[in-house]
């Protein structure tokens, strides 16, 4: 429901300053392509898609970043298109990176509503529609070379269509990378906030220091590429600033192909135990995080019927009992695990202690052991289990929860770095 209505916010705001502007323009014309706000709102109505919810976010936010260039676009046309005989060539502010910012505008909505609500009626719809909306810009090009001749063949000659200006170079592939990475972040955070409750994300400054990295890059490189650079860098400090960043890109890359690689791990059948990490309670039920181990607990201990389970995790400052026991009381009374399958480890704190005081009740190192966890902490939990004395240690990742998964995934990175230089 949440999703539902943010998603006809940000259609609702597009459509609204749309029809606005229409009225201020005194035209009668209807929408060239309404039909597809038709289809768009049955769409919605039904509320189906293919596509995972990961996805369908990114078109979440490719609606709301149209909102955003639609009203730049309008504020900075002002009233140019008003007077027939005053209208003159606007070739500034977001029209200097493109020629047509309402009509991109346009195109990112309806694909971002196709994204959100995907099906084959609404794909075939946007794709004609879109095709229209080019065909249109077509035909305004040849009237605006007509109207304004050489000054509009300078402009089409420096800016792009869509988006774009100047001739492509690499430092202006890096700003516009550097662009969505810091348009992402501005987008990205507040989903996570509003997902976990805002103060209990943890590591959410990590958005913040890589959005504000990104907007001072594409500052940088936008006055180099102008040609009034900000300031002077010696080569020395480019170069060792150069080698540094890749060979810290390498080792970020390394680490999350490899929590990415145990997150798709298969584990093996007849495991003597396997452990459920404790991940917190809210109201005295079990997190999202922790329903999400359990229920793979369950689903393992089904497969496998001569497995025990270790369920492990103290009793935290707000939590009315222990998470072992919460794990243990959910396996019991919803997933149906015989009590004489469960032990539980009631003294835990983190994670170490959970891998340690759960080593200590199996007491027999040659035992295979699953941990359970969600994916994106497996292999820190396994690595940590491995330095721990564990012999024969497997993952049995459960699910990683999107879209704040994430975030989860990009943190592990930090909590990896501290394994490997302090375990």
């Amino acid at each position: 429901m949440v999703y539902k209505l943010a998603a006809l916010g940000v259609i609702a705001i597009f459509y609204c300053i749309y029809c606005v502007n229409l009225f201020l323009q005194k035209k009668d014309a209807i929408i060239a392509a309404s039909f597809i706000v038709v289809v768009q709102a049955i769409s919605m109505y039904i509320g189906f898609s293919y596509l995972p919810l990961l996805i369908k976010l990114v078109g979440f936010y490719m609606g709301v970043i149209g909102d955003g260039i639609y009203i730049l676009a309008l504020l900075t046309m002002r009233y140019s298109w008003k007077n027939e005989g005053n209208r003159h060539l606007v070739t500034t502010g977001i029209y200097k990176f493109s020629r047509n910012p309402e009509i991109f505008a346009f195109d990112l909505e309806y694909i971002g509503i196709l994204i959100m609500f995907f099906n084959p009626v609404l794909l075939v719809v946007t794709i004609f529609a879109i095709i229209i909306l080019h065909l249109q810009i077509l035909k305004e090009e040849k009237d605006l070379e007509k109207i304004y001749g050489k000054a509009y063949l300078e402009y089409k000659s420096r800016t792009n269509r869509y988006f774009g200006w100047g001739k492509f170079s690499f430092d202006r592939l890096l700003l516009y990378i550097y662009l969505i990475i810091f348009i992402w972040c501005g987008l990205y955070l507040p989903t996570c906030l509003i997902y976990v409750g805002g103060p209990r994300l943890s590591f959410g400054f990590i958005w913040v220091i890589l959005g504000g990295f990104s907007l001072i890059r594409v500052l940088m490189l936008y006055a180099k590429l102008e040609g009034k650079p900000l300031f002077a860098i010696p080569k020395w400090l480019k170069w060792t600033y150069r080698v540094l960043f890749l060979a810290g890109l390498t080792v970020f890359i390394a680490i999350e192909a490899k929590v990415i690689g145990a997150m798709k791990a298969t584990p093996k059948d007849g495991l003597d135990y396997v452990v459920v990490l404790g991940a917190g309670m809210r109201n005295g039920e079990p997190s999202k995080t922790l329903r999400a181990r359990i229920e793979r607990a369950a689903e393992y201990l089904e497969n496998n019927p001569d497995t025990m389970v270790i369920a492990s995790g103290g009793k935290g400052k707000d939590e009315p009992i222990s998470e072992a026991k919460c794990i243990g009381d959910y396996l019991i009374v919803r997933m149906g695990v015989s009590p004489d399958r469960i032990i539980l480890e009631e003294n835990s704190t983190d994670t170490v202690e959970n891998l340690k005081f759960s080593y200590n009740i199996i007491g027999d190192e040659n035992a295979s052991v699953g941990i359970i966890t969600n994916g994106f902490h497996e292999l820190r939990a396994t690595t940590i289990a491995k330095n721990m004395g564990y012999k024969h240690v497997e993952p049995v990742p459960a699910d990683t929860m999107m879209p704040v998964g994430i975030h989860y995934i990009v943190r592990e990175f930090f909590g990896m770095l501290e394994v490997y230089l302090l375990h």
